[in-house]
């Protein structure tokens, strides 16, 4: 029985050896676990005293094992979808490891992207008149002020022209005018002292003097042959555009908006019953409604700037406000979708939203198993922060998750088809 003993341990070595890649591990110990049974058998026929009987009772019961380890591992197989490395690299596919980790609790709510405080210029008519797009391009070509056009600090970007007057005539009138207010200001200054005049009429020769001063200045420096220059103030591109070729314009009218973008402000409007939470939100991410990608304030180096104390007359919505650098690909204006962090929580398991699918309100997530075989793997969820979603059960510490390329291994595992080498057809 020492001898029978050995070999019996020797079968089960080679049954339970793991295999994974191509499969031949598993097809050659198929083929050594039937050779060494035969060999079983021959040695247990000739063994000297041997008790047939107990043979063939422990022949069946060897069967029978061997039956129930094939099926067990054939239903364990064809959950296996097998995907090449080149395949792999094709897609893009990247994995994380599952690590248990701090979560934050979160507050889900709407709100809007606006453009940050000093990022924002509106240019305003310095002069009544005839708007007449003059601006040139880096290039020297007739530029059109529509947005999205990028401009430079300095650039001229319309003209405004009167047709009641000649320009020249109208510089050398508002000169004129500018001068005599000046004047005139002077002496109300020194009477007004001495009490020769009223309050009143210092008052009116002020006014005069600092309109006088806005038209000179519209003029000054800004005058050529096509009329006064509308310049920007900052570089950036073009928001928006108030006014077309051939407009008339009254003087302080607000011609274009000029914005640089290079920072922006994230406004939550959180709804009164949160307020207790307020305090404690520290971040934010976002996700605007026309994208499906979703932002992280702390990515974009952002930070919260303040919360408001109660809600806005006629609202009941309390605003708490961010603002980070522009990605490059976020649009002011825009409504978002918005999931506001505040508790966190320590050692839970969480996989980025990309490493989900859903099928019938069912999630899944994929499991690399070697290079070149994933195995589908139902979860269940839980919070989300708009990034990440909190697994509950289905998924351990050390198991490989798809994250990225996650649609092209679902198309593989709808295939069907059986990895060479996993067949168990003798």
């Amino acid at each position: 029985m020492n001898r029978f003993s050995n070999i019996a341990v020797s079968l089960a070595i080679v049954l339970f050896m793991p295999s994974c890649g191509n499969g031949h591990g598993e097809s050659a110990s198929h083929e050594h676990e039937e050779v060494h049974e035969h060999e079983m058998h021959h040695e247990e026929h000739d063994h000297e005293g041997h008790d047939h009987d107990m043979h063939d009772h422990e022949s069946v019961h060897d069967a029978h094992d061997h039956e129930g380890q094939h099926s067990h591992e054939g239903e364990n197989h064809k959950d296996i979808i097998e995907f090449s490395h080149e395949k792999a690299e094709a897609a893009g596919l990247r994995t994380e490891t599952v690590t248990p980790g701090p979560f934050s609790g979160v507050i889900r709510v709407s709100g809007e992207i606006l453009p940050a405080q000093g990022d924002e210029v509106t240019l305003s008519a310095t002069a009544s008149g005839i708007v007449s797009f003059g601006g040139t391009s880096s290039k020297g070509a007739s530029q059109r002020i529509v947005p999205g056009v990028n401009v430079r600090e300095g650039s001229t970007l319309m003209w405004i022209s009167s047709r009641e007057m000649p320009e020249g005539e109208q510089a050398m009138k508002a000169q004129a005018a500018y001068e005599a207010a000046a004047k005139e200001y002077e002496r109300a200054s020194s009477l007004v002292e001495s009490g020769a005049i009223s309050r009143k009429a210092f008052e009116q020769a002020e006014l005069a003097y600092t309109n006088a001063r806005t038209e000179y200045e519209a003029y000054k420096g800004k005058y050529s042959e096509n009329g006064v220059a509308v310049k920007s103030r900052i570089s950036g591109h073009v928001k928006q555009c108030f006014v077309s070729e051939g407009d008339y314009v009254s003087a302080g009218q607000a011609l274009a908006v000029i914005t640089q973008n290079r920072f922006l402000q994230l406004r939550a409007d959180v709804p009164e019953r949160y307020y207790s939470r307020i305090a404690s939100v520290s971040g934010a991410n976002f996700r605007p409604s026309y994208s499906s990608e979703t932002y992280s304030v702390e990515a974009l180096g952002g930070r919260k700037l303040s919360s408001g104390r109660a809600a806005a007359q006629g609202s009941f919505f309390i605003p708490v406000t961010f603002e980070f650098r522009n990605a490059g690909n976020i649009v002011p204006g825009s409504y978002a979708d918005i999931w506001l962090v505040d508790s966190r929580e320590d050692n839970v398991i969480s996989v980025p939203e990309t490493a989900l699918t859903e099928e019938q309100g069912v999630h899944f997530v994929y499991i690399r198993l070697c290079e070149e075989e994933y195995r589908k793997q139902e979860v269940r969820t839980g919070r989300t922060d708009g990034i990440r979603r909190e697994i509950i059960s289905g998924l351990n510490a050390g198991d490989e998750v798809v994250t990225e390329g996650v649609f092209q291994v679902r198309l593989a595992s709808v295939s069907g088809v059986v990895p060479e080498g996993h067949s168990h057809n003798h």
